[in-house]
């Protein structure tokens, strides 16, 4: 119920967005408090923690090029780091696809990328520093833009903050962003993991926005929903792994 085939979001935000009244109206409900990223044109938009170029990220790219948008990358680096949390905890050890075996299966390795022995959990993004000394959130976005020059990328973090404390009050405004100023990607889970946050924030928000302006948050899944619980979408292509390994050697 939450997603929207990619043709029909295409049609639907350039309708949605020549209509003036519908963009005011979404201002008012954010209280006049409209990222500037979204004042100019609609936008294909990922949130995550930290842009960085793993196959999920690759996909979006695609979709946003078929969308005719620019691919804007909404962060929060001001949350914080939790190697509970596998999103989080990808970005500090990158697994990276080798390809197949002759039985069909992804072979992958791995690098650690910064300390995980507990000295980094629950530091904000920013705070965190790689296994050679540089900033986390600059060495993932040196990846991004060498591979994604095109992506632009945002830190939505003083938004979120003034948006509410947690997630389940800030969520409704970040559905709100997509009636009618953008198209997210994004794959809500079901899993065990993801399962407690789809149910008690996402949906809760969704409803809230479609039954406000009787218009569904515009949603397109990233990954296909018979595979999208597959953590190879968060695995990163080999061709990174020297760039890591000469880090690391400098180190």
């Amino acid at each position: 119920m939450l997603y929207i085939p990619l043709q029909e979001a295409k049609l639907e935000i350039k309708r949605r967005f020549a209509d003036d009244n519908l963009r005011a109206k979404v201002v008012e409900f954010l209280g006049g408090d409209l990222p500037p990223v979204f004042s100019q044109e609609p936008r294909a938009v990922s949130i995550i923690h930290i842009a960085s170029p793993h196959l999920a990220f690759s996909h979006f790219i695609h979709g946003a090029h078929q969308l005719g948008l620019k691919p804007l990358v909404f962060e929060y680096l001001d949350d914080l780091f939790l190697t509970t949390n596998f999103d989080k905890a990808s970005l500090g050890k990158m697994t990276f696809s080798l390809g197949r075996d002759k039985n069909g299966s992804i072979t992958k390795t791995s690098r650690q990328v910064i300390d995980l022995s507990g000295k980094e959990e629950k530091k904000p993004f920013h705070q965190i520093k790689t296994l050679w000394g540089e900033n986390f959130i600059d060495f993932h976005h040196r990846l991004l833009a060498n591979t994604f020059p095109e992506a632009e990328v945002y830190d939505g973090s003083q938004w979120y903050h003034k948006k509410g404390a947690s997630a389940k009050i800030y969520y409704r405004y970040v559905m709100a962003l997509f009636i009618c100023h953008g198209v997210l990607f994004e794959n809500f889970l079901l899993d065990k993991n993801e399962i407690e946050f789809t149910n008690n924030i996402i949906i809760p928000a969704f409803r809230e926005v479609r039954d406000f302006f009787d218009l569904e948050p515009l949603i397109v899944p990233i990954a296909p929903l018979d595979v999208q619980e597959d953590r190879s979408w968060w695995y990163y292509p080999a061709g990174l792994i020297t760039q890591i390994d000469q880090l690391e050697h400098k180190n």
